[in-house]
């Protein structure tokens, strides 16, 4: 059982989406994904300011299976290097063939939209962030 003060603040009549174990009907898991932002497109990746986000946490984002494409459900502590307080976001991110998934404590580079930060872009080609390609590399862990 989760203690209700564990639970984020919902009002009264907030839907959710649901899954439910046929074999069990008992068996509910509420899909809370309210807060999870789709990654910042390529405009973002070209022009927004550089950073860092380490990888708080990661997991199957709703948006992948409803779009059927291959993305991670990241949640991130952003800093980019305008000097604004670090934040954080979570994205649901699509990525390149090849890449291996991040894990918690990782540091990927990424462009943040200078008028809306919760536009986030994960840079995977930048040699920062440990991601490239086929091999697999990990991102840097701090």
């Amino acid at each position: 059982m989760i203690p209700q003060s564990a639970l984020p603040p919902y009002q009264p009549g907030t839907s959710f989406e649901v899954r439910v174990d046929p074999d069990d009907l008992a068996a509910v898991i509420i899909i809370d994904s309210a807060d999870v932002i789709r990654a910042a497109g390529p405009a973002v990746l070209a022009t927004g300011l550089a950073g860092t986000a380490k990888v708080r946490s990661v997991f199957e984002p709703l948006l992948a299976a409803v779009t059927g494409e291959p993305m991670w459900g990241l949640e991130l502590r952003v800093q980019a290097t305008d000097g604004r307080p670090e934040y954080a976001v979570r994205l649901a991110a699509g990525y390149p063939p090849g890449i291996s998934r991040p894990r918690r404590g990782d540091l990927l580079a990424v462009r943040v939209d200078a008028g809306d930060p919760c536009q986030v872009a994960i840079d995977w080609g930048s040699p920062g962030d440990g991601h490239r390609g086929a091999q697999g590399a990990r991102p840097q862990r701090r």
